[in-house]
């Protein structure tokens, strides 16, 4: 994809039709990895061009189970990767947890009134049950 400012974007592709590589406007090159059910399994950046001020970790990488779920989503540091120890029949996950702090549970709510049905879902502290963030 070519620019008015002359910078371009391409996009290199597998035999599956995945996306293999990807080249932004600024030059920086993300290279692609799948599972064997054609899941994305990371991105990684290459070294940074000259020319960009892009503040670059070490990537980005999931784990799935065998339903297709996603177990762990991981951005750079490990500390701080969101892990999904289960999830429910909806395939809704049960909790989350980030790194080593405590880990959060989803709670439901749903409202009706008249013809309107309202359906929300909160975060809270697993031991606790307060919310943290309403929706």
């Amino acid at each position: 994809m070519d620019y008015q400012d002359g910078s371009f974007a391409t996009s290199t592709y597998n035999a599956d039709s995945t996306v293999a590589q990807r080249r932004t406007r600024d030059g920086l090159t993300l290279s692609h990895t799948y599972g064997a059910a054609k899941r994305l399994l990371s991105v990684v950046p290459s070294a940074v061009p000259a020319a960009t001020m892009a503040e670059l970790d070490a990537g980005n990488a999931t784990t799935w189970d065998e339903l297709s779920c996603a177990t762990e989503h991981r951005r750079g540091d490990p500390s701080l990767a969101v892990a999904y120890a289960s999830y429910d029949l909806g395939s809704r996950p049960a909790g989350e947890k980030v790194g080593n702090r405590e880990a959060l549970g989803w709670s439901s709510w749903t409202m009706e009134t008249g013809n309107l049905s309202l359906t929300g879902v909160f975060k809270c502290r697993s031991q606790s049950k307060e919310p943290l963030i309403v929706k």
